[in-house]
């Protein structure tokens, strides 16, 4: 069976990796959230898990590959995105409690190595924060083994897989926050099962998403992200300019690069549209004019 299809059954009778964060938020609040309550509804089945795609970048799963390769010279008996589950935890909760970890390695002597591959632009610290819970989820499941990050740096991806860029790193951390947090949101599940229900609605939430879509939105908030950088450096060096421009009575710098040029400090009128409309309704209804907008995507960072 196709890996991705397994991961897709197994998420219908139980939680795995993915859910960790949302599970350690219901953690910290001591109730469902509206998401917690959407993906308890397509765990008891009340509702189905809508189906989604599109033409999502294939960088990711091109690296795991090539990493795959590069681990199994070193681990031979490595498996890919193995369905491993916590046989106590999924007791005490009564619903599996598993993951798929990219890539688990167990040796003739029973050592477990763990690995999870991660392709950002961001550095490995800032990696292992926002993945903080997935590893301490990886941890919970398989406490004696071993959990590496397998991070790729995608800064300057010119689509040449490059080995040098890949670095593996043990995580050591000992997750105590994120784990009581995490138990004590899969404890608030079970506790709300027995008189659980749901109204349906047109959202979305990212448990919805095939892997490869979520994949994607990671790389598309990675760049949103290094977006949001550059324009803030954009930004302070538009005002050291002006500051020296002023300071020097400069009106413009020329380059071969781009041409920088000072604008003078305007006085502009503007049109109070809001107090025309409260003092002359029937003048505002009647050039009103209705005109059809397309339809368009809205991102917001959280």
């Amino acid at each position: 069976m196709d890996y991705k299809q397994e991961i897709i059954e197994s998420r219908q009778k139980g939680f795995g990796s993915s859910d960790a964060k949302l599970i350690a938020s219901i953690g910290r609040l001591n109730k469902l959230n509206s998401t917690g309550k959407r993906r308890i509804a397509q765990f008891l089945g009340l509702i189905e898990r809508k189906q989604f795609s599109t033409s999502a970048t294939d960088l990711g799963d091109n690296i795991e590959v090539l990493i795959y390769e590069i681990l199994s010279e070193t681990y031979p008996r490595l498996e890919s995105n193995p369905f491993r589950k916590n046989e106590k935890l999924s007791k005490t909760f009564g619903f599996d409690v598993f993951n798929h970890i990219d890539y688990r390695n167990e040796d003739e002597q029973g050592n477990v190595f763990c690995f999870e591959c991660k392709a950002t632009i961001k550095n490995i610290e800032d990696t292992l924060n926002d993945y903080s819970y997935q590893f301490a989820w990886h941890k919970m499941i398989e406490p004696e083994s071993k959990l590496f990050l397998v991070h790729y740096d995608t800064n300057d991806y010119n689509g040449v897989l490059q080995p040098e860029k890949i670095s593996v790193i043990e995580v050591k951390n000992k997750f105590k926050v994120e784990l009581s947090e995490i138990k004590n949101g899969l404890k608030v599940i079970k506790e709300s099962i027995p008189d659980f229900t749901f109204e349906e609605n047109d959202e979305l939430i990212s448990t919805d998403l095939p892997e490869e879509v979520k994949k994607e939105l990671s790389v598309i908030d990675e760049y949103l992200t290094k977006i949001e950088q550059m324009q803030s450096e954009i930004n302070e060096f538009k005002d050291r300019m002006l500051h020296n421009m002023l300071k020097n009575n400069v009106k413009s710098i020329d380059n071969e690069l781009f041409k920088i040029t000072l604008v003078d400090e305007t006085e502009t009128s503007t049109f109070d549209s809001k107090k025309f409309k409260e003092e002359h309704p029937r003048l505002v209804k009647k050039y009103l004019k209705t005109n059809k907008k397309k339809a368009y995507i809205k991102i917001s960072k959280h």
